[in-house]
């Protein structure tokens, strides 16, 4: 009675090969050639015990600017992934590459949600380069 055991193990097999994560999607299509992947937002942990880190800063003619994030927002949820504190997102973003869009589940202050798309940039050379003394 070993058959339908087989069979099992070879649908399973077969399901899991067909499957793709986002992240694995992500990496097998990303540029090799660029530097890492920039958002252009300063943030802060959010409310304790929530989930979130709320936006303090939002870098002009960023990525996060060119996307609609404002300062007060509450990033809640990072391409499907919830954002708990600050390096949940340092990890989604550095996870991608420069040209790769990034999803942004928002809370705005005054409680609505909305879903924003950055198409995120190199890191700027101004954030790379040492400083000379």
């Amino acid at each position: 009675m070993r058959s339908p055991q087989i069979l099992s193990l070879v649908l399973l097999l077969a399901a899991l090969s067909t499957c793709k994560t986002p992240e694995l999607t992500a990496t097998a299509t990303a540029p090799v050639d660029r530097g890492p992947a920039y958002l252009g937002v300063l943030y802060i942990s959010g409310p304790y015990g929530r989930p979130g880190v709320r936006v303090v800063q939002v870098v002009p003619d960023s990525p996060a600017d060119r996307a609609g994030l404002r300062l007060g927002d509450l990033i809640v949820a990072a391409n499907g992934y919830t954002i708990m504190e600050g390096s949940n997102l340092k990890v989604r973003i550095g996870s991608m590459s420069p040209g790769q869009t990034l999803q942004l589940v928002v809370v705005r202050e005054d409680g609505y949600r909305k879903t924003l798309h950055a198409e995120l940039e190199e890191l700027p050379e101004r954030y790379t380069r040492p400083e000379a003394h």
